[in-house]
């Protein structure tokens, strides 16, 4: 599949774009008499961030980090750390991490293969710096410099920030693994598993997600002019966001703070300090 079109192992659909070949799909399965079941329904997709298309799910060769051999270890020291909220230690993490599987960190060979047309036989840098990629749009395609799943150097963060091992080997050992974590709920299967991952392999309003290419929430510099940074710091200390649950950000709830905590609290003050004797 190349831009998200069949291929010629499809032949009937060869060159149609996957999501307007599925009905058709469909219609030459079931003519076949090999359709179990067909129907619709509503369920959350992964759209690109970028280009807002619809992902496509497809199975290539890759490099992969051998997390199986370290499920026996993951979930036991998973146990060692204290989360907040207990559910998503027990529910949602060390479910996760039973049946974890090995971990994809680099893009396809296979891939790069056929659009440079070169057999690559070592992923080293000095193995394939000189492969290019021919494109009508662009020219000449080079490797851009020290391009890596980013969410291994999020793992690594620990131990790459400190040159460990190759220095400050006191310092890391003295220090690590780190006393307190603070990250959003979408990060429980994210950086927390890739911190877990990479420590034991090396060392034993709309209700959507707030994001920025939505505009789906108001500035955050915007709240604390209007109504100040501890107003802020209140709002989101006193709900639900701390005990790892969804919290709707609403700038209404901000102001809520102020009308209702601050303003009390700093008339209560002025009329202390007015009639003090």
């Amino acid at each position: 599949m190349e831009l998200g079109k069949l291929l010629f192992r499809i032949a009937d659909f060869k060159g149609r774009y996957v999501k307007e070949a599925e009905k058709d799909i469909i219609l030459a399965v079931k003519e076949m008499d090999k359709l179990v079941k067909s129907g619709s329904f509503t369920h959350s997709y992964p759209f690109c961030c970028r280009s807002d298309t619809p992902l496509i799910d497809r199975a290539v060769s890759s490099w992969f980090v051998a997390v199986e051999k370290l499920k026996d270890h993951l979930p036991e020291n998973s146990r060692r750390t204290y989360w907040v909220s207990d559910f998503v230690k027990e529910k949602c993490f060390h479910s996760w991490l039973e049946n974890a599987s090995d971990w994809a960190f680099v893009g396809s060979v296979e891939e790069l293969e056929k659009l440079s047309g070169t057999e690559v036989k070592d992923l080293h840098r000095h193995k394939i710096d000189h492969i290019t990629i021919p494109s009508k749009k662009h020219g000449v395609l080079r490797r851009v410099d020290d391009v890596f799943d980013c969410w291994f150097e999020s793992g690594s963060a620990p131990h790459a920030y400190l040159h460990y091992p190759f220095e400050n080997v006191q310092l890391f050992e003295n220090n690590f693994p780190g006393h307190f974590v603070a990250r959003g709920l979408d990060q429980t299967l994210g950086w927390f598993y890739t911190l877990m991952i990479l420590s034991n392999s090396f060392f034993a309003e709309d209700g959507k997600k707030m994001r920025k290419i939505l505009n789906n929430y108001p500035p955050p510099m915007e709240v604390i002019n209007d109504y100040g940074a501890d107003a802020l710091r209140l709002y989101i200390v006193n709900f639900i966001v701390l005990q790892a649950e969804t919290l709707r950000f609403k700038k209404e709830g901000v102001y809520g703070v102020v009308k209702d905590v601050f303003l009390p609290w700093y008339n209560a003050y002025r009329f202390l300090v007015q009639n003090k004797k």
